[in-house]
């Protein structure tokens, strides 16, 4: 008896913002018909896939023109500012505490708590 088989489409959209209200998109999408037993793995498979698509495009595209993400450029910033040290305009050891707690706090992605870890 043949396995059933199912269609599976995945996709992963990212949407950046470049500033001046607009707005570059990033997409990718996937579809394969499967055994109904394999559905699970390859949907989450297909899924990886895009997402990894889109974040090599992404990074390639800021790459090119020279751009960064608000997360980026806040967390630049923030290193700019806490390595100038609290008597030449920068934080003192204090706010470095405080500060690192509240973006540490509000931040979901582990690269971005490395980045703010190397702050202090």
């Amino acid at each position: 008896m043949a396995k059933k088989l199912v269609e599976i489409t995945r996709h992963f959209t990212y949407l950046f913002n470049i500033g001046d209200y607009q707005n570059t998109e990033f997409f990718c999408s996937q579809k394969v018909e499967v055994p109904e037993d394999e559905a699970e793995k390859t949907s989450e498979a297909l899924y990886a896939f895009c997402k990894s698509e889109v974040i090599k495009s992404l990074n390639a595209y800021k790459k090119e023109n020279h751009l960064e993400t608000p997360r980026e450029k806040i967390i630049k910033e923030l290193k700019d500012w806490f390595t100038r040290g609290g008597d030449n305009g920068g934080p003192t050891p204090e706010q470095k505490d405080e500060i690192y707690k509240i973006v540490s706090e509000s931040i979901d992605f582990k690269v971005e708590e490395k980045q703010i870890k190397e702050l202090k």
